[in-house]
């Protein structure tokens, strides 16, 4: 990615990590708010694989 370090570049994946995690909380609270899903099932919930 153009890093000049391995230290660099595993700053940035740490960094980016969190933000990623944050849209992905997002887009599923909105798809489960235009879905009419309710909150009290843990059906179709998704888990860390691995």
């Amino acid at each position: 990615m153009g890093h000049d370090s391995d230290r660099a570049a595993l700053i940035y994946q740490h960094a980016t990590r969190g933000a990623d995690q944050k849209i992905a909380d997002a887009l599923d609270a909105r798809v489960a708010e235009e879905r009419g899903d309710d909150e009290d099932g843990a059906a179709g919930v998704l888990v860390p694989a691995g």
